[in-house]
């Protein structure tokens, strides 16, 4: 128990030297170089304003201390102690949902012959349909998220924040992480499994650092500008296909043409498919949060217990309904 608290507690400050957790300080310092030539090419475009200095541009004070930015760094290492403690009881393991897969499967259509060796093209394959998969299960989750009025009771918290840093991606209630870590577990899973079964061996992903390459790349050059003030959209056709910092930021937006719109995590496909995709302008200006509310979640009780409160009423209320009911 002692060594595990030990871990839990270190676990914040480890996780910003690891190559496997997204919001590292390798991802957020390869964000910034990507912010910084941005600027540049904003600069030689004339696109902004001539006293603007770099520095300003990626540190702006205003954003970076404001009550929502600072709650944001609070909760990241809340949470992260939080993940740690709970990740061997809560959270289903992806490979145990392949090997069911793969014994499922074997147990319907018969045992296959198992391949000689894996071939460059099925480690492509893999490749390839995980970041695919992956960000299915993602959208998935994230569109029930805003369309299931308990889990939007859950989510509310993290469109709270008024203004977006890197550490905003990790302002998530401790349910929705719980729910969404199961969900992309038995989405990647299933693939796995069913992979397995297909190439009659364990199927393998072109990975560098135990990081699938291409979500590395995403990681590497987007994934921290999705949550920051940075607007650098991608338009057009392969807007309908990759997810930009500003397609996300349109996300956290009140305006109402952005309302429930871009719900993948790295691919826009998703959205184009069933009609939640909106493609970021050159240049949009909205306001951010959930309106007069978003203050009351950048504390940490209330941002903890208000989905609770949110959600006895909503069970109280479909109770009166029913009770109303002749």
């Amino acid at each position: 128990m002692l060594e595990t608290l030990e871990q839990a507690f270190a676990a914040p400050g480890r996780l910003l030297l690891t190559p496997q957790a997204p919001v590292s300080l390798y991802y957020i310092l390869s964000g910034i170089a990507v912010g910084f030539g941005y600027f540049g090419w904003l600069t030689l475009r004339r696109r902004r304003p001539e006293q603007q200095s770099v520095w300003h541009y990626l540190f702006p004070r205003h954003i970076l201390l404001h009550p929502s930015a600072i709650f944001d760094y609070q909760y990241f290492f809340v949470s992260r102690i939080f993940w740690i403690l709970a990740a061997s009881i809560l959270f289903l393991q992806s490979p145990f949902i392949a090997k069911q897969t793969q014994q499922g499967l074997t147990a319907v259509f018969g045992t296959r012959t198992a391949a000689t060796e894996l071939q460059w093209w099925h480690i492509a394959i893999a490749t390839c349909l995980y970041v695919v998969v992956y960000d299915f299960a993602y959208w998935l989750f994230h569109w029930l998220l805003h369309r299931v009025p308990w889990l939007w009771a859950i989510h509310k918290g993290h469109h709270s924040a008024e203004v977006l840093t890197p550490f905003t991606s990790v302002r998530a209630h401790p349910l929705e992480e719980i729910i969404n870590a199961n969900f992309t577990a038995i989405g990647t899973g299933l693939l796995y499994g069913g992979l397995a079964y297909w190439f009659g061996s364990e199927p393998r992903t072109a990975d560098i650092w135990h990081v699938n390459i291409l979500m590395l790349l995403y990681y590497i050059v987007f994934y921290n500008l999705r949550h920051s003030h940075i607007w650098l959209p991608i338009t057009g056709r392969l807007g309908t296909i990759i997810q930009s910092p500003a397609h996300h930021q349109v996300h956290h937006s009140t305006s109402p043409e952005h309302i429930d719109k871009n719900f993948g995590f790295c691919l826009a496909i998703w959205d184009w498919l069933f009609g939640t995709l909106y493609i970021p302008k050159q240049t949009e200006s909205f306001t951010l949060g959930i309106g007069k509310q978003s203050a009351k979640y950048h504390k940490m009780l209330p941002f903890l217990l208000l989905p609770f409160q949110d959600i006895a009423r909503l069970i109280a209320s479909r109770r009166e309904t029913q009770q109303a009911k002749p």
